[in-house]
């Protein structure tokens, strides 16, 4: 998933996520934030596992870099 726009409200700021396998890793731009949840375990997202797992961040966001680069994906920068 990619959504780089702002929206109003809360909860509403861009974001992209790539999903692979049980593993489902969201990175928020605005503020910086990476989550991850493993949805065999944890359907609700409930848990954030990023920082118990810094292996599985580090492969999911090179593989989630790499096809954002691929479609050409434009990525948010903060308003002003």
């Amino acid at each position: 998933w990619h959504f780089p726009h702002y929206r109003h409200g809360p909860g509403h700021d861009p974001y992209s996520a790539i999903r692979k396998g049980d593993w489902k890793l969201i990175r928020f731009y605005d503020p910086p934030k990476t989550e991850l949840f493993n949805l065999a375990a944890d359907l609700g997202e409930n848990t954030d596992l990023a920082g118990s797992n810094p292996s599985r961040v580090k492969e999911l966001m090179t593989e989630l870099d790499s096809e954002l680069s691929r479609v050409g994906a434009r990525i948010p920068a903060a308003p002003e």
